[in-house]
């Protein structure tokens, strides 16, 4: 019956990892990964044979019901997976002289190191049988199937760690086996990385890989053949007339010729191709090993492969075709640079045209000759100047993009992913002169609290002085393994041991671990004293909550207590011990950072509590093994989780690269949005120039504004960017009413309101800035009704044009115009407040009045970038699944 358990509990949890693949239609080919490997190796090594081949057998069935895969390809992977499963389980017989794990003796003698080699023989006896059939159905050599990659190998290696580990922990207990739930959720997580890199690096209409991406790989591709003498070709492929087909069905239908074309090429092209949209009407595929007959027998299939091919566009006349023409380059017979090859193909693109289109031209002197000096002129890209004169005019007013998607600046705040930190003198959200002596203060209060309450809770159980220092230096030693998670946190199991000595001494217990934690994390990265001290005193905190519950729920002592009665308290106590870590960093943290607790926690905490039901129960399993078998049992039980911590280190480590990559595009693409704000604003700045001064102090104001009413950073930038365009619809008044000197018409005034409008239907298509066009579009509206252009009234105008509304007109009446004198600020406050519930929302005016006159006067001044409201660095390690960014 306990085979037959773990049988169930093995195929439930391997037919679920193979239903949710992480699939990615690359820009290199189709990839998809999965988790199914970890269970199906434990399977391997605990199941006697039949319940072994039933298992691998029953686990395909899920899949293939839910993505109705062929059913030859589901055919194939069972019998690989049962073919890999034999020899590996022959392979044990020989090694250990079993066909299976039976019991844990085994474990701690000289077979034990020799079931290490069923790793590599399971890993490679799937790859290699993948492979070779890859090699007959589609010609892929083992390089370029991708199953021999670092990256590949690695994945498959930490999967199958974790399946023998499982194994290893079922035969000491089976309860053991739920600690490698936490690195399968862990690296599930990680998987979708390289998803998000193949979006960075792809085209956003056809799915195919971008010109940048394209270039990356077409240059490295190029250094590989000319140090190892391989074939490597360039298509390019021209949509013929284009055009006509835009003109005559419309944009939508030559759209979906687009598509076709980049369906037609993925299904031509290997997973070790590349193929890419190089511009309207063009695309590019680089062919790795591949010579010139080969590439012109590829490029024909495509050319083939669309002419018969119909698109369905909706239209009267039926389906359209389409066709190709396609020029062929070869390295290094048409060149041996990006540039030479791309010239090469683009040269016979233009001979396929001029011999009547829809056709595979070859790259040669043919090409070149019939090209003439008009491919030349204008196919032919000129040399870039090696002096390029810059635009040295600052531009501070595009740093609220680079807020919203880059982790720092190089002036003003210095930002991490959690606190920001600058100067007191900049600090509008800490009062007093010394912020670093209040924070001092508070976590010195925290600590007291803290000790006063675990004295006040105390009992006289007598003091396991030998146990207390094994769980401390347990808790120091796992801070100091802690594991980046990408940027968002450190991962360790600090909770393990905290929690265990919890259930075993009580406050003692979480006295010393806490401690240890917090020297630990001292000592690995050095801060100021109210860091460490806030650390201390809310883990502090968070235990007693812990043990305070665990208590409520078991009265007997530890060691005579059943395992199925403390599990569920185990979980309630490690989840309180949790939330009472997360409500008070959240409430904090919003408090300095102007955002709500339960914004901070969604975007950065809430993925950490599915993790403490894990580790809450593993807690209560290790103090169990401490009582059972003393320090032998601890640290066997530990041994199988720093085995998962290296692997699963290992594969954080790749995939960091990833996200480096990421952070650089993410870094391209902001630039393309500073661009794009830049044009706009310059624009109507070439017509008036006081209207870009304006709107850079508008800018201010509303910014400064919102945060007194504590707004998201994001609706902050959003109203920023609303208020710093928000006139961008006078680029279509004419210049007569625009540049006016005096008082306008009635006639020109109701020109002159129509500019919201322009300005909206102007940018309410750009998706970044979809929130702030509602600002432009309602920043005349009155708080009573009496504005334009809708007549809103009350809540119903958007609350950043209300914002912005108070910004405008205080900055109208502190500016000078031809018809009168800027007022002083005192006497513009006092008129904002005067039109208080007519013209303005009392509670907007409230917040703009709760500003500093002298930080308003201050505005007026050169146009500067919003400054972040200054906190003080309030520390967050003390999460003890560790957060700490």
């Amino acid at each position: 019956m306990r085979d037959w358990l773990l049988a169930l509990g093995l195929t439930t949890v391997a037919a679920i990892c193979q239903v949710f693949v992480v699939a990615r239609s690359s820009t290199t080919g189709q990839r998809s990964d999965h988790l199914t490997l970890a269970p199906m190796f434990a399977a391997v090594l605990l199941l006697p044979r039949p319940l072994l081949a039933l298992m691998l057998v029953i686990t395909y069935l899920p899949e293939w019901y839910f993505h109705r895969r062929s059913w030859f390809g589901q055919i194939f992977n069972i019998s690989q997976v049962l073919i890999t499963a034999a020899i590996t389980d022959t392979s044990l017989r020989l090694l250990i002289g079993h066909d299976r794990l039976l019991d844990s003796t085994l474990l701690f003698s000289i077979s034990g190191l020799r079931l290490a080699l069923a790793i590599p023989i399971f890993q490679l006896t799937q790859a290699l049988m993948l492979a070779w059939v890859l090699k007959l159905a589609r010609g892929q050599s083992f390089r370029t199937s991708g199953l021999f990659t670092t990256q590949s190998l690695l994945l498959e290696g930490c999967l199958t760690c974790i399946g023998l580990v499982f194994a290893v922990c079922w035969l000491l207990n089976p309860l053991y086996g739920l600690i490698t739930a936490i690195p399968l959720v862990l690296i599930f997580q990680a998987l979708h990385v390289p998803n998000l890199k193949e979006e960075a690096a792809s085209d956003p209409k056809t799915g195919l890989a971008n010109m940048r991406h394209f270039n990356e790989i077409m240059q490295r591709d190029i250094e590989r053949v000319s140090r190892n003498g391989q074939p490597l070709s360039l298509l390019i492929c021209d949509l013929d007339y284009l055009r006509n087909i835009n003109n005559t069905y419309g944009h939508q239908a030559g759209d979906v010729v687009l598509l076709g074309i980049a369906d037609i090429l993925r299904r031509h092209i290997r997973s070790s191709d590349v193929a890419a949209r190089f511009g309207g009407e063009e695309f590019v595929v680089l062919l790795s090993d591949t010579d010139t007959e080969g590439a012109r027998a590829v490029a024909e299939r495509i050319r083939l492969d669309l002419e018969q091919s119909r698109f369905e566009i909706g239209c009267a006349d039926g389906p359209i075709g389409a066709t190709l023409s396609i020029g062929v380059a070869s390295f290094p017979r048409d060149g041996r640079t990006i540039e030479q090859m791309m010239r090469a193909a683009d040269l016979a693109v233009y001979q396929a045209k001029r011999d009547g289109r829809n056709r595979v031209v070859v790259a040669g002197h043919e090409s070149r000759a019939l090209a003439g000096e008009w491919a030349r002129e204008y196919l032919v890209a000129a040399e870039i100047p090696t002096t390029i004169a810059y635009d040295e005019t600052p531009r501070p007013f595009w740093n609220f993009i680079q807020s919203a998607t880059r982790a720092s600046h190089t002036t003003g705040a210095r930002l991490t992913p959690k606190i920001t930190r600058v100067s007191g003198e900049e600090s509008t959200l800490v009062s007093g002169p010394n912020p670093r002596r209040r924070w001092l203060t508070l976590s010195g209060a925290l600590v007291a609290v803290g000790l006063l309450s675990l004295w006040l809770c105390a009992s006289d159980n007598s003091m396991a002085w030998s146990s207390l220092a094994l769980f401390g230096a347990l808790t120091a030693i796992v801070v100091q393994f802690a594991i980046d998670n990408l940027g968002r946190g450190k991962i360790t199991v600090a909770a393990v041991p905290i929690l265990a000595a919890t259930f075993l001494h009580h406050e003692a217990g979480i006295l010393v671990t806490v401690l240890a934690l917090t020297i630990s994390q001292a000592i690995k990265s050095r801060g100021p004293l109210y860091h460490w001290l806030f650390n201390f005193g809310t883990l502090l905190l968070a235990g007693l909550g812990a043990h305070l519950v665990f208590g409520l729920f078991v009265s007997d002592p530890l060691a005579t207590a059943d395992l199925s009665h403390l599990i569920l308290p185990a979980i309630i106590a490690g989840l309180v011990y949790h939330a009472i870590n997360q409500v008070l960093i959240c409430v904090i943290r919003g408090q300095l950072e102007s955002r709500r607790p339960i914004e901070i926690w969604q975007e950065e905490y809430r993925w950490l509590s599915p993790h403490y039901v894990v580790l809450s129960a593993l807690a209560v399993v290790l103090a169990l093994s401490y009582l059972s078998f003393g320090t032998l049992g601890v640290l066997v039980l530990m041994a199988p989780v720093g085995m998962m911590h290296v692997a699963f280190k290992q594969y954080m480590d790749r995939t960091k690269v990833h996200v480096k990559e990421l952070q650089t595009m993410n870094e391209r693409l902001t630039d393309s949005y500073e661009a794009t704000l830049q044009a706009l604003t310059r624009a109507l700045d070439t017509r008036d120039e006081e209207t870009e001064e304006h709107s850079q102090r508008v800018k201010r104001y509303s910014q400064l504004t919102a945060q007194r009413m504590r707004l998201s950073a994001k609706e902050i930038e959003d109203i920023g960017r609303g208020a710093l365009l928000h006139d961008i619809g006078k680029i279509g008044v004419p210049d007569a009413i625009l540049l006016k000197p005096g008082r306008l018409t009635e006639e020109e005034r109701a020109l002159m309101r129509k500019h919201p409008e322009i300005g909206y239907r102007m940018i309410a298509h750009i998706p970044f800035l979809a929130e702030a066009a509602q600002v432009v579009l309602h920043h005349h509206e009155a708080f009573d009704g009496t504005g334009y252009p809708s007549r809103l009234s009350g809540n119903n105008i958007p609350l950043g044009a209300r914002i912005f509304a108070v910004a405008d007109a205080f900055d109208a009446l502190t500016s000078d115009r031809p018809y009168r004198k800027a007022l002083r600020v005192e006497l513009a406050i006092a008129e904002i407040e005067r039109c208080s519930g007519t013209q303005f929302d009392p509670q907007i005016v409230e917040a703009f009045l709760a500003i500093p006159q002298a930080e308003l006067a201050a505005v007026h001044g050169v146009a500067q970038p919003m400054p972040k409201p200054a906190v003080a660095e309030l520390p967050t390690e003390g999460l003890a699944l560790a957060v700490e960014t």
